[in-house]
């Protein structure tokens, strides 16, 4: 027992990678990712962790895990109705107007900003950039890249 626990301290020191326990909530499929520490999403649809800013619905550092779904310069838009959200022209979900904590605000629309990033999950009840108490991620709030194990 004392090797495994010196080979993980080992592995700890010596490598940015990380596993990572997807315990707070179902809105992204799989309980169990490995995070390299410091990357940045490489392309649409890259799954990252990171902190989201504080709001009104989790803790102060709780840390996500979600899709970057959209990248520096990607359009993000509603339809008329303020309901139907799009990222570059693709729709990828509905708008909620409240949940089981209280009401929710529609997050930004426009071009995402340089170093920012909005995040989704296909799941409809996701609180993601959807909405304002998420909005864009900004770089530094960005821990790594996650992929999923199981």
């Amino acid at each position: 027992m004392l090797t495994g626990l010196a080979v993980q301290q080992l592995v700890y020191a010596l490598t940015p990678y990380r596993p990572w326990f997807n315990l707070v909530s179902d809105s992204l499929p799989g309980l169990v990712y490995w995070v390299e520490l410091g990357t940045l999403p490489a392309r649409r649809n890259d799954t990252i962790a990171f902190i989201p800013p504080p709001n009104r619905f989790y803790p102060r550092e709780l840390k996500f895990t979600k899709i970057a779904r959209g990248l520096p310069g990607d359009a993000i838009s509603r339809d008329a109705d303020d309901r139907r959200v799009f990222v570059n022209g693709q729709y990828v979900g509905e708008l909620q107007t409240t949940s089981s904590r209280g009401d929710l605000l529609p997050g930004p629309v426009g071009v995402v900003p340089p170093d920012h990033y909005w995040v989704w999950t296909p799941h409809p009840l996701s609180l993601d950039s959807r909405y304002a108490d998420i909005g864009y991620i900004p770089r530094d709030r960005v821990l790594g890249r996650a992929v999923r194990l199981f």
